[in-house]
């Protein structure tokens, strides 16, 4: 700024030295002339200045050039980088033992069940019936005779028909009979509904609890539905596996399961 100053000036007291000298000229302040060696730099100063202004001005195009490379940078949109599936790995599996025959395990089964079985009675030897005498009028004096008794049999004969039966006895293995199941646990044979508690214990535990929310009546039956745990069941929908919607009435419906008819009031 100086520089520029003094070049001002200096223009300025070149053009009062030409000018013809007026009525105010003298009452101005008088003009002092430069150095010769200010004269002789201010063209070293214009160059230099120039020289400056030229460098700054590349220092911004340089600055300039190398924020927008960091900005187109920051810009680009980053690549995804996609993750090859892993490769799954099969591991083979051993093949299972073989598992062993029934002709190994038959004389185990033989031997073990062998030696329970208790020997065969003796089938008792018919005795022949005694025959009564009959009835003959007779006269009282007269004793009637007795029949003649059987003869026993001999010890030789009980014993040796005792141990025939044991040998070569092969028994077989008792069959596990299943109990009979109780008439209480049996649907009524008529198929008349039954109410809730009047059900076996047993049934009763296998079935969920029913919760009636509510009814949606229609002329068509098989529009009738339920609103029973929350969900809407319509007659002949199952409410779950094995418990059916048999029936919708006024005041109560109709459950079947496993032969039941159940009565559930709503």
């Amino acid at each position: 700024m100086s520089i520029v100053l003094d070049a001002l000036r200096k223009a300025e007291a070149e053009r009062a030295r030409g000018e013809v000298p007026g009525l105010h000229s003298g009452l101005g302040p008088a003009t002092v002339p430069l150095p010769a060696s200010r004269a002789t730099s201010l063209p070293w100063a214009w160059v230099a200045a120039g020289a400056g202004g030229l460098l700054l001005l590349i220092a911004l195009v340089v600055g300039a050039g190398v924020w927008w490379r960091w900005v187109r940078a920051d810009l680009t949109p980053a690549v995804p980088v996609v993750a090859s599936p892993p490769v799954p790995v099969t591991t083979p599996v051993p093949a299972p033992a073989p598992a062993p025959t029934a002709a190994v395990a038959a004389p185990a089964v033989t031997a073990a069940v062998a030696p329970a079985v208790p020997p065969a009675a003796a089938p008792p030897v018919a005795l022949p019936p005694k025959r009564e005498a009959p009835l003959v009028a007779a006269p009282t004096a007269a004793a009637v005779p007795a029949p003649p008794a059987a003869p026993a049999p001999s010890p030789k004969v009980a014993a040796s028909a005792v141990a025939a039966p044991a040998t070569g006895v092969v028994v077989a293995p008792a069959t596990p009979v299943t109990p009979p199941v109780a008439p209480a646990m049996l649907p009524p044979a008529d198929g008349r509904p039954v109410a809730l508690a009047e059900l076996p214990e047993e049934v009763r535990r296998e079935l969920p609890a029913l919760s009636v929310g509510g009814l949606i009546q229609m002329d068509d039956p098989p529009r009738r539905s339920l609103i029973i745990n929350g969900a809407i069941v319509m007659e002949g929908e199952a409410i779950q596996p094995g418990l059916l919607l048999e029936r919708i009435g006024n005041a109560q419906a109709t459950l079947r399961y496993k032969g039941w008819r159940i009565l559930l009031g709503i």
